[in-house]
């Protein structure tokens, strides 16, 4: 709710800024009313990685062009497939999706339903270290 509530704020004031600068008379509180409203329907349209529809999720962020990336995407697949029920691959483009705890590529975290980390794994891992820690989660 609160990244919602940022989104409608930074949405509006970003209207009023333009509203502003082509001098548009109108009453600024009904404005300022309907663009939060505004806002906040854009926001509900938004992709959801932290809410899947498996109880986890393993947000996979990457880069174009990182050798590392590329070495580990095989290991991203072959977690999707083993662990379909369970969890919900996220593959996410570092220059598209900004994360603020995302400081390296390849970074991989699987997260709960309620968008708690509960792993977090950085660089070009073997298959092993994400099984280790996801297979009791799965009981697999």
């Amino acid at each position: 709710m609160r990244l919602r509530l940022a989104c409608a704020l930074a949405y509006s004031l970003a209207a009023l800024v333009f509203f502003a600068m082509k001098r548009i008379i109108i009453n600024w509180t009904i404005l300022i009313a309907i663009l939060i409203v505004v806002g906040l329907a854009l926001t509900r349209v938004a992709p959801s990685f932290t809410q899947p529809d498996t109880p986890y999720a393993l947000l996979y962020y990457y880069q174009a062009g990182c050798p590392a990336c590329d070495k580990i995407e095989p290991t991203i697949d072959a977690l999707e497939k083993r662990y379909a029920g369970c969890i919900t691959v996220r593959r996410l483009n570092v220059q598209w999706h900004r994360a603020p705890s995302v400081r390296a590529t390849p970074t991989v975290l699987l997260v709960d339903g309620g968008g708690k980390e509960i792993a977090r794994w950085v660089g070009a891992r073997p298959l092993r270290d994400f099984t280790r820690r996801i297979d009791p989660l799965c009981q697999m």
